[in-house]
């Protein structure tokens, strides 16, 4: 129960930034790197697909890949069990670096004894600390080899969900990361002349403009409660959130239309 735990924790913070980031490499680079050596350390790279790309991509995946209802529960399947490997994996690198406050320690000691002149307990203490980082590094090539695999089998059990056409589409998503495209920023205009083209909009649903008005509703009540000061220097700022919630509410078609007529305005008033 208390390993659960700790496995938990170590998805949601701590360490997961950590093994993304290391995890890219297994083997010590090079004391002089060189062109060859680079793109041999480039190749060693890992795409890696975080359980939040999963849950993000999620709703992307059954959509472009328009998967059944069959394939749809065995998608849910694959991402709770991914989900919990990548927790053992965290925790697996998280293990690699027990001994990293040891090491530093260490690091100290030799500090100390260069500056008493200590020649032989320097190197002594070289070579124990050489050999605690050759220890760290393999853990991290087993890590690495581990999440290769990982991601491996990740890919081929999405693909054996799917047919032959889907699979082909599936590999465009793995290759974008399978998150979806991020949403287009609008360029920054006050509030108003977004609300008078959304209102434009024909596909606008009822709840949609419901949801708009309260938002702009929300707004100016918030406003009002501020002095003077206060509403000048934060205006800017909550002007560009009002105009994020607006477009968060449409479509991603309807967005995409806004933020081209938002576009087109600023291009004309520009001389």
């Amino acid at each position: 129960m208390m390993m659960s735990g700790m496995r938990r924790c170590c998805y949601r913070v701590g360490w997961v930034p950590l093994l993304l980031a290391s995890l890219a490499v297994a083997q010590e680079p090079p004391k002089q790197p060189t062109r060859n050596n680079r793109t041999a350390k480039n190749a060693q790279r890992v795409q890696i697909v975080r359980p939040s790309d999963l849950e993000a991509g999620k709703e992307r995946i059954i959509k472009v890949l328009k998967l059944n209802k069959r394939q749809q529960a065995g998608l849910d399947i694959i991402i709770k069990s991914y989900e919990a490997r990548f927790a053992e994996l965290s925790e697996q690198y998280r293990a690699s670096l027990d001994d990293l406050e040891e090491r530093e320690d260490m690091t100290a000691l030799i500090r100390e004894a260069h500056n008493r002149g200590d020649t032989e307990q320097v190197e002594y203490l070289r070579q124990q600390l050489k050999e605690s980082r050759k220890i760290r590094r393999e853990k991290l090539a087993v890590a690495h080899e581990s999440m290769q695999a990982a991601q491996k089998e990740l890919h081929d059990d999405i693909t054996s969900i799917l047919l032959k056409k889907q699979k082909e589409d599936f590999e465009k998503l793995w290759d974008e990361g399978l998150r979806p495209p991020p949403k287009p920023k609008p360029p920054v205009r006050h509030p108003r002349a977004v609300l008078s083209l959304v209102e434009r909009l024909e596909d606008l649903t009822k709840k949609q403009k419901d949801q708009v008005y309260k938002l702009f509703g929300d707004f100016y009540a918030k406003h009002r409660t501020l002095d003077r000061v206060e509403a000048k220097e934060t205006l800017p700022a909550r002007q560009k959130k009002l105009i994020e919630d607006v477009l968060d509410v449409l479509t991603e078609k309807q967005r995409e239309k806004i933020v081209k007529q938002l576009k087109g305005r600023q291009k004309r008033a520009t001389p």
